[in-house]
């Protein structure tokens, strides 16, 4: 028995972005720290407890949990990609809807018709920029 491939479109749809940055100076004011102090000593057991290394810093549940309530009552989203911002020490969400769209489905026909025209413009654009090209050349200039 020979199985039939479905085609199908998944659209990621953005919603909204939201920083939390200079997260470093939250922890500082929160727990009434300064990181220049020699009097401070710091000990962490993340050898024991980390799996995974990378760019990080820790952020307040709280704060996080406010960030994915606004993103999901809001802005009505029910995805979040979360990336660290080296630059300022933070985080960025981005919410967004993720649907997939079976074909014949209306979903799939509107995002076929979008893909075909954004394809029409480009070349469009494209045979304008040569259409000017060749009559500059045909012109000497």
């Amino acid at each position: 028995m020979s199985k039939k491939s479905v085609k199908y479109i998944v659209e990621c749809d953005y919603k909204t972005e939201i920083e939390a940055s200079e997260i470093d100076f939250d922890l500082q004011n929160k727990l009434k720290i300064n990181n220049n102090d020699s009097n401070m000593g710091t000990i962490s057991n993340g050898d024991k407890m980390a799996r995974w290394s990378g760019e990080s810093f820790s952020i307040d549940i709280d704060r996080v949990i406010k960030i994915l309530n606004q993103l999901k009552t809001k802005n009505k989203c029910k995805y979040v990609q979360i990336m660290y911002h080296v630059d300022h020490i933070g985080y960025v969400f981005n919410g967004l809807n993720i649907t997939k769209h079976i074909e014949g489905s209306i979903g799939y026909r509107k995002l076929m018709n979008k893909i075909v025209e954004g394809e029409i413009d480009k070349n469009d654009r494209k045979i304008k920029l040569l259409e000017d090209e060749l009559e500059r050349l045909k012109s000497g200039k």
